[in-house]
């Protein structure tokens, strides 16, 4: 039997594909008593720390439903979307740090279950944020598309957002920086450029920013500029972003600059540039096929004269 792992949905409820009522369930922040409309798991924590907490998996299908809960450490994938570890993969931060009493858990129809469970902070946990989630799986079979059956792991989390006391330090790096650009067969109607730049939170701290990009000729001739909110990027993790401009004018060299406003605002804003030449080879030819016949025309008048 082969294994697959399916693909985390980070939503209130999960369906099973099929229409099979009897795998719907949703995952959220709770107490005791039922669930308190938090919308995620929001910790300020001191190192050595432990607190406790509830998480309410509720079976909103009509057959019994039997769900494994336990904690899991979350990344930036490089599209910006927020992700946790697959079943795969062993956390190693704060999915490490959660802890359930009991993990698996058969619901009945239209049931809740408030699981309790503990997060313990280590005594040299670093500053920061810390996240990961708190994931509800339920384990079934489907058949893939060859008609084999497979073995599918489907997951609803809450998110856990942790943050440990001590000095915050908000930092993002360039770590590349890229322009392309497509040389036009009409050099007056402008090519294609495209800016490839990949950002890394090298901090300790959750980071967003808005971005500015701009592209300039020589002597600083504007070509185009654009700007946007880029998606919150989690401590270790990078971003990729691609930003395409049409129409723009080969100018010769063409300089791409980004620079970044972090969202933190003890953090100082940073910027990168890279250059390519775009040079107008058809414009180029035609102007030296110009001067060429200007030549030969000047010749011929000087000898006309001479004569």
């Amino acid at each position: 039997m082969k294994q697959l792992v399916a693909a985390l949905a980070l939503l209130a409820g999960w369906v099973m594909p099929g229409g099979a009522d009897e795998f719907r369930w949703a995952v959220q922040p709770s107490s005791a008593s039922g669930p308190t409309g938090r919308d995620y798991f929001v910790y300020d924590v001191q190192p050595g720390q432990t607190l406790t907490d509830y998480v309410a998996v509720t079976n909103l299908g009509t057959e019994p439903l039997t769900v494994n809960v336990y904690g899991t450490d979350a990344f930036t994938t490089p599209d910006g979307s927020f992700a946790l570890l697959t079943a795969d993969r062993g956390p190693t931060d704060v999915g490490t740090w959660i802890a359930v009493s009991t993990a698996t858990h058969t619901i009945a129809p239209g049931k809740r279950a408030d699981v309790p469970f503990a997060v313990t902070v280590p005594a040299d946990a670093t500053p920061g944020d810390h996240v990961g989630g708190v994931i509800g799986s339920v384990s079934g079979e489907s058949l893939s598309g060859d008609g084999q059956r497979i073995k599918v792991d489907r997951r609803v989390a809450a998110r856990v957002y942790l943050r440990v006391a001590g000095p915050l330090r908000p930092s993002v790096q360039f770590t590349s920086l890229d322009v392309a650009y497509d040389n036009p067969v009409n050099p007056f109607a402008g090519g294609g450029a495209e800016v490839t730049y990949t950002l890394r939170n090298t901090g300790n701290v959750r980071l967003g920013a808005g971005s500015q990009v701009s592209l300039a000729g020589p002597l600083g001739w504007a070509l185009g500029e654009r700007g946007k909110e880029l998606p919150e990027v989690l401590p270790g993790s990078s971003l990729t972003v691609r930003e395409r401009f049409e129409g723009v004018f080969p100018a010769g060299r063409v300089t791409a600059t980004v620079e970044l406003s972090p969202r933190v605002a003890v953090s100082e804003p940073i910027a990168r540039a890279a250059g390519r030449w775009a040079v107008p080879w058809a414009l180029l030819v035609a102007c030296l096929v110009a001067v060429a016949a200007t030549v030969v025309v000047l010749r011929r008048v000087r000898r006309r004269r001479r004569q």
